[in-house]
């Protein structure tokens, strides 16, 4: 192996790299290298039989496993036998088992849905799983297909385990090597005094310290169950935590190259010297070129190497490279560019590598990796516009000189057949001017379509020194013309329906809904990230198992809940709340058991300096706590579910904050600081924080720049009745049911069209209204939709057509009324368009303002005043103006009047004057002319004329000769 140039003293060179089956100079104390016929050694192996755990749906059976070509094979089939799955199952009990040592199996496992093989090993003294178990390896067929390195201890429950357990999807691996399915790897696990670490191939899987392989109770086992030897298993199991089989054809192999154990070997010798295959690579290379293979010298057997890209001396260029495992490998890796290399940038680059061995001894040592220029066709000025009936001229060179003369040919190779070369199509290169720029003319024809064509162009060098290169015209055309585009006539609607009120009706800063069970990343049922739902991105996680959230253990009101342990939590450096804004910190939770005096449940900021805002439990009782004050509102109440709620306005003092419990303000109960104001920074915990962690569940936690009283009650509300705590609210004005939006709906009904036939794409978009979390539209990509507004106000609707080269748009105002009768009325339609609607205005130019129109039953848009016309105890024929009527020797006054006049607010008075100045109200009661059960909004009524009425000045009574009705909008 020719080691690259580096900080040490080498040459460089290239070579062709192989793995090959290493020779040890200390062999395995034990091995099975299956390199028999027929079933595994009896002497080392037996069988299980039968239906064994974990639901598997396989029967375990002898004949499933046997050695061929230098393998264990473990087939598992389907309908074999009487069964409906069978495989095998060997394990090494009483027969052989190590403790302490390096343990490597090299095996190739079938990635498939439903497949569940394993290597793991069990304790010889004691009941599972408190004698200890190991899985070195576990891939789980699911729909994420883990890969698993676990160890487990003993709780102090009969069959209860606890687990450390680490999995990565096989999706990490095909990353990097796509062909890690159908490959043989190599498990290894090293075992001693301190540690058990599980690798495959280089790849570090987990880490578990003695210190935490203790079980809780000796009653089942001993109290350390990996300080005794270990039995080993090979298995292949179907079904149940290994997925779903049903789609997989069978049957499926597991194949097992060998087994082999150094025992007792824990001594470690520290790597050294680090050589790299090849340290040339050429430059402008895409991202991932191979430079060439890692690999270190350690004395130790069976050792387990991987590289790393470090800080250091050296380290100069370590962002343009990476590092990655080679399948089938446990000392060499892979170095790769992590950018395209620039020859312009230098000649070579300075990377620092560190070798890390099974123990974690490690080497570094500074390499050089050389870059070579690369011979290329460089063109100047693409992708290429052409006007249509003009040209465009670019430049082409060589990146290099050349030894001899080079011809460059320059052709058309697909695309539009407008776009042609009109100069030469062959460019000569010579050794003194191949760096120089010489031109290449393309024409676009003048056409009469009106479309855009693009055309590739080749730039080829016949002999093959220079990389060839193609780049793209486009022709710009000149017919094109603008989509049209009608967004509809302006609407008028009324607040008449209503939608449930949620928090993504607000602006949310963070939003966290364990409900949602899209929110939330797990396995095996803890939480390793839980999304936020405020659109922010605010999501938190936890990549310590140990300290991961439970999920799918704990509801309330049927709704999944996360629970922490006291140890548990989550968290992000994200700027969810800065400096000292209105804020508002909710959370529904249930606090178990009082960890201590201060459980965090939610902390907002590093927890560092005191620049933070927490809402907290434990034995200190509830507190809203930040910047180093804190005020207490008496003990937790544990075991009861509650929406807690801290409240603090904008560069308020500590004094004015609040703390709210199901709808209850809690008062003081003691605390510190009450003039501090806080200055939060980045960052927020859920369950736990600086300064302890709560025992119990969370169900929700909210975060908002709000401090109003009806912002909190909503919440209140919504997550009242969400979460089934609707009864532990007080007088409150969403206690008996969650709080509602009114809503109106408006139909949008555009239309586009293109003079050119050019398919469309068209969108909707919001211009201006009162609320940008008021209104949402269905689908904004349909021009025929539908828009639902929760406010009241006027909104401005953008619909927008695109060609791909031109859009067009067209406006749409959208007025939306709060619900009353009038604005019923405003919004019912007309013979014309009605936008002027405040009541006095009179649009249509009649005698009759906007208010009387209504109050009659006429067309506020029609100046047209007929008369009102029905049938005597029958039906209004036609709403309109009041008339008079005679009625034997007198006269009756008759005017429409709504049927909901009461419920409008709506009062009619008749008037009579004898001389326009002085009116009278008349006191007789409007008799109904039309039938009570008449259909439509207008019944008839009548009131007599009076014999008299006064006049202005006082003198003697007259007969009235004139007549009006009063209709007021109380």
């Amino acid at each position: 192996m020719i080691k690259a140039t580096s900080s040490k003293v080498g040459w460089l060179g290239s070579v062709i790299f192989m793995l090959l089956s290493p020779v040890f100079a200390t062999p395995p104390t034990w091995s099975d290298e299956f390199n028999g016929t027929g079933a595994p050694d009896p002497n080392t192996w037996s069988f299980e039989s039968g239906y064994i755990r974990n639901n598997e749906l396989q029967y375990y059976q002898a004949d499933n496993a046997w050695q061929e070509g230098g393998n264990l094979i473990i087939e598992a089939r389907r309908n074999d036998n009487g069964h409906d799955y069978t495989s095998s199952s060997i394990r090494s009990d009483d027969k052989y088992s190590f403790k302490y040592g390096r343990m490597q199996v090299r095996a190739k496992i079938p990635v498939v849905p439903g497949s569940w093989p394993a290597i793991w090993t069990l304790g010889d003294v004691g009941q599972w799983p408190h004698n200890g178990e190991c899985d070195v390896l576990e891939y789980k067929g699911t729909a994420t297909s883990p890969i698993f390195a676990n160890c487990a201890r003993g709780t102090n429950e009969q069959w209860v385990a606890a687990w450390d357990a680490v999995q990565r999807p096989t999706a990490d691996f095909r990353a990097w090597d796509p062909h890690w399915d159908s490959e043989y790897h190599i498990w290894t696990m090293q075992w001693d005094e301190d540690y058990v670490r599980l690798y495959v191939d280089n790849v570090l899987m987990n880490e578990t310290a003695q210190t935490w392989l203790v079980n809780t109770t000796t009653t089942w086992g001993p109290l350390e169950p990996f300080k005794q030897p270990h039995k080993i298993l090979l298995n292949l199991a179907i079904g149940a935590g290994g997925g779903d089989p049903t789609n997989t054809p069978f049957p499926i192999r597991y194949l097992v190259d060998y087994v082999r154990v150094w025992e007792n070997y824990t001594s470690n010798a520290t790597p050294t010297d680090i050589a790299l295959t090849s340290s040339n690579v050429v430059s402008a290379k895409p991202v991932g070129e191979v430079v060439g293979y890692l690999s270190a010298t350690d004395a130790d057997p069976a050792e387990v190497i991987r590289y790393e890209l470090v800080s250091g001396t050296g380290d100069t260029d370590n962002a343009d490279f990476d590092v990655h495992f080679v399948s089938d490998s446990t000392t060499t890796s892979v170095l790769k560019t992590k950018s395209i290399l620039d020859y312009a940038d230098g000649a070579t680059r300075s990377i620092r590598v560190r070798a890390i061995d099974i123990e974690g001894a490690s080497y570094d040592e500074v390499v050089t990796i050389n870059v070579e220029q690369a011979k290329l066709i460089e063109v100047q000025s693409s992708p290429i516009a052409v006007a249509e009936g003009g040209s465009s001229t670019f430049s082409v060179r060589l990146s290099r000189l050349p030894a001899a003369d080079v011809t460059v040919n320059v052709s058309r190779t697909s695309g539009d057949s407008d776009l042609s070369i009109t100069s030469a199509t062959a460019l000569t290169f010579t050794t003194t001017n191949a760096t120089d720029w010489q031109h290449v003319t393309i024409s676009a024809a003048d056409d009469v379509d009106h479309l855009d064509g693009v055309a590739t162009f080749s730039f080829d060098d016949p002999s093959s020194t220079y990389n060839s290169l193609s780049v793209d015209a486009a022709e710009v055309d000149d017919d094109n013309d603008s989509p049209l585009v009608d967004a509809g006539a302006d609407l008028a609607v009324v607040m008449s329906g209503s939608s449930a009120w949620t928090p993504a009706k607000i602006a949310t800063r963070a939003w966290y809904d364990a409900s949602d069970s899209a929110t939330i990343t797990a396995s095996n049922g803890k939480v390793s990230q839980w999304n936020d739902k405020s659109g922010n991105g605010f999501h938190i996680v936890q990549d310590t198992t140990s300290e991961m959230p439970s999920t799918g253990t704990r509801t309330m009101n049927s709704l999944n809940s996360l629970d922490f342990d006291g140890g548990d939590f989550l968290n992000g450096t994200h700027a969810v709340v800065t400096g000292n804004p209105n804020l508002m910190v909710i959370v529904v939770r249930t606090l178990d058991v009082n960890v201590d005096g201060n459980d965090m449940i939610t902390l907002l900021g590093s927890g560092a300096g005191g620049a933070t805002a927490a809402i907290t439990g434990g034995n200190g009782g509830y507190s809203w706590r930040f910047f180093n004050g804190y005020e207490a509102y008496g003990a937790t109440n544990l075991g009861s579910a509650g929406i807690q709620i801290g409240v603090r306005s904008a560069g308020a003092n500590y004094a004015a904050s609040e703390m709210w419990l199901n709808g209850t303000q809690l008062s003081r109960a003691g605390g510190t600081g009450d003039a501090n104001t806080s200055s939060i920074v980045a960052g927020i915990h859920v369950g736990g924080g600086v300064g302890g962690s709560m025992n119990g569940a969370i169900s929700e936690v909210i975060v908002l720049e709000d401090a109003t009283t009806e912002t909190r009650q909503l919440v209140e509300g919504y997550l009242a009745h969400k979460w089934g705590l609707a009864d532990s609210l007080p007088t409150h004005p969403h206690k008996s049911a969650s709080p509602t939006l009114p809503t109106a709906t408006a139909t949008l009904d555009g239309t586009v069209s293109d003079p050119n036939a050019d398919s469309l794409t068209t969108i909707w978009t919001v211009v201006s209204g009162p609320d940008p979390y008021a209104i949402s539209i269905t689908d904004s990509s349909l021009v025929d939709t539908s828009a639902l507004m929760t406010t009241s106000g006027v909104y401005t609707l953008r619909l927008t057509a695109d060609d791909g080269r031109l859009q067009s748009s067209d406006d749409i105002v959208i007025t939306v009324y709060d619900s009353t009768p009038y604005n019923n009325w405003v919004v019912g339609g007309f013979s014309d368009s009605f936008t002027n609607t405040d009541s006095v205005s009179n649009p249509d130019g009649d005698m009759f303002n906007n208010l009387q129109e209504y109050a009659f039953g006429m067309d506020p848009t029609d100046p047209h005043m007929a008369p009102l016309s029905y049938v005597e105890g029958g039906e209004l024929t036609q709403a309109g103006a009041p008339i008079a009527i005679e009625d034997g020797s007198s006269y009756l006054f008759v005017y429409g009047r709504r049927k909901d006049y009461a419920a409008a607010g709506l009062t009619y008075v008749a008037q009579f004057s004898a001389d326009l100045q002085l009116w009278t109200d008349s006191v007789a009661t409007p008799t109904l002319r039309t039938s009570s059960g008449s259909s439509g909004g207008i019944e008839v009524v009548s009131v007599p004329f009076p014999e008299s009425v006064p006049v202005t000045g006082g003198g003697a009574d007259q007969v009235p000769e004139f007549v009006r009705v009063s209709v007021d909008d109380n």
